[in-house]
């Protein structure tokens, strides 16, 4: 998330670990940027299966209504 109060939520769910981002203005813009996060802060590596979810479009605030189970590294561009 590049939101403050939203990233203290994710404080309270348990195994839920928040990142903050800059502000993403594509998918596939934000799917590079929390690959090199994830790998930068040594939490996921290549090949490590992760939950994300966005709102789409991107510049859109508020609105969850995409889940995507990622794999780090790859192109993967399959949603759920």
């Amino acid at each position: 998330t590049n939101n403050d109060r939203v990233l203290r939520r994710f404080a309270f769910i348990w195994g839920v670990f928040g990142i903050k981002i800059q502000r993403i203005q594509s998918t596939d813009a934000l799917f590079q940027i929390i690959d090199q996060t994830l790998e930068k802060a040594q939490i996921a590596s290549k090949g490590d299966l992760i939950l994300i979810t966005a709102g789409i479009p991107t510049i859109r605030r508020g609105r969850t209504n995409m889940i995507k189970v990622h794999k780090v590294g790859t192109d993967d561009s399959r949603l759920i």
